[in-house]
């Protein structure tokens, strides 16, 4: 059996709120008038990492079968976070990305942090090839490693929980990196 990590990703961004991001991103704008578009976009990769490590943590508490149960849900607001940060830091730039543009450049910004994506300009030419580019495979199946890797870990008691933790907040943080890198330079 094959994820289809692709498919699982675009329906995982239509399921975003755009506009309760957009709000999100807009009260935090007003409410602190004095911060630069990075500091905004620093303060929502922390808050998202903190609360998605809690969440990577907690999951995986439990020993053995019962941390296996709560890996699926994990993986799936790891890689839903992921996607609301992404779009969050494209609002804080000013990017209104459509549906089809989400899905590329969180993959691009996937590929980017997992080292498929070496740079900002094959970031760029991923983004401009689309869903049809070899990068996507690569990346998708690389994905679906690290997550069985992730998954694997869960059944070691306390490993597990310590592991999914990290893997969840150095994930945030690293794809809101690329996401910054990418939205901060894109016209």
């Amino acid at each position: 059996m094959s994820i289809d990590v692709i498919q699982i990703v675009k329906e995982l961004i239509e399921t975003i709120d755009k506009n309760a991001l957009k709000k999100k991103v807009k009260k935090l704008k007003y409410s602190n008038p004095g911060l630069t578009q990075e500091d905004l976009c620093d303060a929502i990769i922390h808050d998202e990492a903190l609360f998605c490590g809690i969440v990577g943590a907690g999951a995986y508490i439990l020993p053995g079968p019962f941390s296996w149960l709560m890996c699926a849900p994990d993986i799936i607001n790891f890689l839903a976070k992921q996607g609301k940060v992404i779009l969050s830091i494209a609002y804080v730039f000013g990017h209104d990305p459509s549906s089809e543009e989400r899905i590329i450049e969180i993959l691009a910004c996937l590929g980017f942090t997992s080292g498929i994506v070496a740079g900002q300009e094959q970031m760029k030419q991923m983004i401009i090839a689309g869903l049809k580019s070899g990068f996507v495979k690569e990346i998708a199946r690389n994905i679906g490693i690290v997550l069985s890797k992730k998954a694997i870990n869960s059944f070691i008691p306390f490993i597990g929980s310590v592991t999914g933790g990290i893997f969840n907040y150095i994930g945030i943080l690293s794809v809101g990196r690329a996401a910054v890198s990418y939205y901060s330079t894109k016209r």
